[in-house]
């Protein structure tokens, strides 16, 4: 049985269980993409352009992470990502094909504020000389406890959260 993962008790980086959260989801991201990918680690110490992270890929292309560290989803927190979109859309404009956002909660389970968002978004997108869409992706709670649950990720759980997962190889040992 896989121990609990939470979120809220995630390893302290740099004293901050937030920066923990931002780290934990910046290593998820760059694992979801090809060895040869190269990165753009923000330091958001003067503000971070919308983004922690940039894949750069092919021809200027770019997948942007921001992570938002959030009990909740309210009107506060839409906010403050709708703000965080429009400045990396902003910043990195044209070039952003898809921005995914971590937040370690659900979403509210009306679904409209996410669509209605993703709607405005485009249209900003557009506004700033996008020629095509831009994907939005949401990893909020589920997703990230299923990444997380993947064999490839168990030493980032037993590192963040202190937890031993015990994989088919160890119980077979």
């Amino acid at each position: 049985m896989l121990p609990d993962i939470d979120f809220f008790k995630i390893r302290l980086f740099q004293n901050s269980r937030n920066k923990g959260f931002e780290e934990l989801c910046v290593q998820l991201f760059r694992a979801s993409f090809p060895n040869k990918t190269q990165f753009y680690r923000v330091d958001d110490a003067g503000g971070d352009g919308g983004v922690e992270d940039i894949a750069l890929l092919d021809d200027d292309r770019k997948v942007g992470l921001q992570a938002k560290f959030f009990k909740s989803m309210g009107q506060s927190q839409w906010s403050q990502i709708n703000k965080s979109v429009k400045t990396a859309l902003h910043t990195h404009r044209p070039n952003i094909i898809e921005y995914r956002i971590a937040c370690p909660c659900k979403r509210p389970k009306d679904s409209k504020s996410w669509d209605n968002y993703c709607k405005k978004w485009q249209t900003y997108a557009h506004e700033q000389g996008y020629t095509s869409k831009v994907k939005f992706v949401w990893k909020g709670d589920t997703e990230l406890r299923n990444e997380l649950t993947k064999n490839k990720h168990y030493d980032k759980v037993f590192y963040w959260f202190g937890c031993k997962q015990f994989s088919d190889g160890w119980l077979k040992d």
